[in-house]
């Protein structure tokens, strides 16, 4: 039977934990400090917001106060100011010198922003001690899901000294997924004490099992977001395939009037991007399809997409293109049996964006090595996967070349050769 009383205890227990998450009150940034690293600004002698720090584990303990943390905002940016002492300076691991390679592993500070505080997803944003930013934002819980294509804004400065290090970044509110102005933040605040001889991982929280242990952000108040009235949902920007991809922009409207927003997708940098613009009523999301073309050139670029409101940048959202995955995907299989009875069925996914790939017509052949077509034919595509079906009627052991093409509305999508070696079947 169970008793009431213990559950009543239970329960006691779990809103006292829940009700233990710190909570930090930023300081109002009347100007916006100089990004130098030097935190000689006004608003930095002001007392740290944050001096306690814990060993990174459920039973964290608390060490010296080797680290000490500022947070200060305005209505553009958070504003994240660092004194950290380092008895040997000689000795950090700074093996990184490029924004987004994995700074995790150097010496540093990594900062995890929960806007509106969903406890489902994050921002991430690290900075070495040599001043180098790793961003990416993350839709779950799990590490090794953070998307390194998305691009904070953020700016950092870091000051190096014989017994320690400053450091000063800028993360401007617009390229954060917000999702609700009104809302506390959710924060978490890590060091990264790496040395060539010892390693130190502190955070701000004692039970926590992981930096992005999101149940044990602690809560920040103080933002001023009231210039954000329409806010960024979601964006998805979709299949990145070669092709017309089409990206997704969920966005609301927080004000009591219809909002009108101006909705810019383009490359970074590209001087004319494409434009529309769009009614929010009053209270209401709207969700936005917004098509852009990827092509092989595009490799490494950054796809942006920006929201304006009354002539102001709102929120702003890009993805780079790290790797675009070859037309036809190659299963590596090249060895196949032949039947005079049945036909060799392949199946081909065809790695092109829907738009693009939708009716496209796929022919394709198969010839000998000396270049004599022995069976060919086509079919049109209505899904991701092309199903090619090839009668052996030449019957004969040995190797072939499968040649594939893609065309659509005149245009050659893709093409691609792959060896196949024909075997007779064993149970013939």
């Amino acid at each position: 039977m169970i008793n009431p009383h213990r559950c009543l205890v239970l329960l006691a227990c779990l809103a006292a934990v829940a009700a233990s998450a710190q909570t930090f009150q930023l300081i109002k940034a009347d100007r916006a400090p100089k990004i130098d690293g030097k935190l000689s600004e006004e608003i930095w002698q002001q007392p740290p917001v944050i001096r306690k720090f814990f060993t990174l584990g459920v039973g964290g303990l608390p060490v010296p106060e080797k680290c000490v943390v500022w947070l200060a905002a305005d209505s553009d940016a958070l504003y994240v100011a660092v004194n950290c002492k380092e008895e040997s300076m000689s000795e950090r691991i700074l093996k990184y010198r490029k924004k987004d390679e994995p700074v995790w592993q150097d010496d540093g500070i990594e900062i995890f922003l929960d806007p509106a505080r969903s406890k489902d997803s994050y921002a991430q944003i690290i900075v070495s001690s040599a001043g180098v930013i790793m961003d990416g934002y993350c839709q779950s819980k799990a590490y090794g899901s953070l998307d390194v294509s998305w691009d904070s804004g953020a700016v950092a400065a870091v000051q190096t000294g014989p017994e320690g290090w400053t450091m000063e970044v800028r993360i401007p509110f617009a390229q954060l997924p917000v999702s609700d102005p009104q809302a506390d933040w959710g924060i978490h605040i890590a060091r990264n004490q790496r040395g060539r001889n010892s390693e130190h991982l502190t955070c701000l929280e004692e039970r926590i099992q992981g930096f992005n242990d999101l149940d044990r952000f602690a809560i920040l108040k103080g933002l001023d977001l009231s210039k954000l009235t329409v806010s960024l949902l979601n964006i998805d920007f979709g299949e990145c395939l070669l092709g017309q991809n089409n990206a997704t922009v969920v966005l609301k409207n927080w004000s009591k009037q219809t909002a009108k927003v101006r909705i810019q997708s383009s490359w970074q940098g590209k001087l004319f991007p494409s434009r529309q613009t769009v009614q929010i009523p009053a209270g209401e999301q709207v969700s936005v399809n917004c098509p852009w073309l990827l092509q092989a050139q595009d490799l490494g670029r950054s796809r942006e997409i920006a929201i304006y409101h009354q002539g102001e940048l709102l929120q702003k959202a890009s993805r780079k293109i790290t790797a675009i995955p070859e037309v036809f995907f190659d299963s590596r299989q090249r060895a196949f049996y032949h039947s005079p009875d049945q036909p060799l069925v392949l199946e081909i996914p065809i790695q092109l964006a829907e738009a693009s790939r939708t009716d496209a017509t796929l022919n394709w052949s198969v010839s000998n090595l000396q270049g004599q077509i022995q069976t060919q034919g086509q079919c049109v595509l209505k899904q991701s996967t092309a199903i090619i079906r090839i009668y052996w009627s030449f019957a004969q052991d040995g190797d072939y070349l499968l040649q594939l093409q893609l065309h659509k509305d005149g245009k050659t999508l893709g093409q691609a050769s792959r060896p196949m070696r024909l075997l007779s079947a064993p149970w013939q």
